[in-house]
C-alpha cells in the first residue's frame, strides 16, 4: 500500500500507512521479533509452523499480550482483519 501510494504521488497516503507500519513494528519489538512475527502471520491465516531451535516461540501469555497490543493499535481493521477474535480472522 505504501508503494502504491507512492507511485500515485499520494504522499498523505504513504505517510499514513508508514505509520501504520511503524507502530505494527514498535509493538513487535516488545518480544521475540521471529516469533511475534510468525505469531502475527498465523492470527492472519497464513500458518508458518513453530520457531526452529535455537528460537523459541511466544508463551500463550505473551501471545494474547501481542494480539491485545495489535488490537489497541487498530492492526487488524488497517490490515483488513477487523473481525479477528481469539486466533480466528473473518
Amino acid at each position: 500500500r505504501i508503494s502504491d501510494a507512492v507511485e500515485a504521488g499520494d504522499r498523505d497516503t504513504a505517510r499514513q500507512q508508514q505509520f501504520h507500519s511503524v507502530s505494527m513494528v514498535e509493538v513487535m519489538t516488545k518480544f521475540s521479533f521471529h516469533a511475534a512475527l510468525k505469531q502475527v502471520m498465523q492470527m492472519l491465516g497464513m500458518p508458518g509452523g513453530p520457531c526452529r531451535l535455537p528460537l523459541t516461540g511466544l508463551s500463550n501469555d505473551d501471545v494474547k499480550r501481542l494480539q491485545q497490543e495489535l488490537q489497541s493499535i487498530g492492526f487488524f481493521d488497517w490490515c483488513g482483519h477487523g473481525e479477528y477474535v481469539a486466533g480466528q480472522s473473518a
